[in-house]
């Protein structure tokens, strides 16, 4: 097999392992598609292999990596379009859990337009979503829901989708609309399942129905969704999402009367905060996930 096949058939196996939620495999295929191009002597391939490597890269939390510096001076040398788009969508989402939100905005809009000009639908959808997410993380929740309803109008393919409707979800969940949040959530984990995809991807809408069904006052399927959540963020090893699992679960025991399970809840809870007092009697006379964004 010569090169460029050779090349072709890695970066599909790391676009199959992306869309599985594997990243750390993603991330092997795509040094190889990286090594493959540096030996052509292509700058094309080596740039768009650079683009596809970072998304697997951020997607592992290790957006401080090399190579996700070079995005930048990859979209301001390239003059293929589609990968300026890619360029500019992983440095959005890096910028993104920098928690830099306001780069994360610039790059995500450029992103956007470079996704309208190739009026490649799948393109568009998502940076819609990003835009969303970002919104979200800033706790502009009205903006983000246009975004995503926006990112649903143009046809995505099923992950994306159920991603998308599990986020909007979310932020039904949070303006007030809990029944129609948690159908969102729970058609968006049907068709995660259904895929048969890495637990990874299922996290959000188990936490999602968490809160959902703590809002709508029932803590029996919360804590039931929530414990699910939390096995899955355990296994991710994902601080910020144990520790607001965490919170719900507490709210949930301490709404289904389980006090003793309310305050072993928030014990844990307490242990990732070592220089602060956290009494389980206040927090449970608080509903602290009304100011809680539980995308951060």
């Amino acid at each position: 097999m010569n090169l460029k096949k050779s090349y072709e058939l890695l970066k599909e196996k790391g676009k199959g392992a992306i869309e599985r939620g594997n990243f750390q495999e993603a991330e092997g295929y795509f040094r190889q598609t990286l090594e493959i191009a540096k030996r052509l002597g292509s700058t094309e391939l080596k740039d768009l292999s650079i683009c596809n490597l970072s998304a697997s890269l951020i997607e592992q939390g290790r957006w401080m990596e090399p190579e996700i510096s070079e995005l930048r001076f990859i979209y301001m040398r390239t003059k293929d379009k589609k990968t300026a788009r890619l360029a500019t969508y992983h440095l959005a989402r890096a910028k993104e859990l920098e928690e830099d939100f306001q780069r994360a905005l610039f790059y995500a809009k450029i992103s956007l337009n470079l996704s309208l000009e190739l009026k490649k639908e799948e393109y568009i959808s998502s940076s819609y979503n990003q835009l969303g997410n970002i919104l979200t993380r800033q706790s502009y929740f009205k903006e983000a829901k246009e975004n995503y309803k926006k990112a649903l109008n143009f046809n995505p393919k099923p992950l994306l989708y159920s991603l998308i409707l599990d986020n909007l979800g979310y932020i039904q969940i949070v303006l007030g609309d809990v029944e129609e949040g948690i159908s969102s959530c729970l058609n968006s984990l049907k068709i995660l399942k259904d895929l048969n995809i890495e637990e990874g991807y299922l996290v959000y809408p188990y936490m999602d129905l968490c809160l959902g069904y703590l809002e709508n006052r029932e803590p029996k399927l919360s804590l039931e969704y929530g414990q699910k959540a939390l096995e899955i963020a355990e296994n991710l090893n994902s601080q910020n999402k144990i520790k607001n699992i965490l919170l719900l679960l507490g709210e949930a025991s301490a709404l289904a009367g389980e006090l003793n399970l309310a305050q072993s809840y928030y014990g844990e809870l307490a242990t990732y905060y070592p220089n602060i007092k956290l009494a389980s009697d206040f927090l449970m006379a608080f509903e602290l996930r009304k100011v809680v964004n539980f995308r951060l």
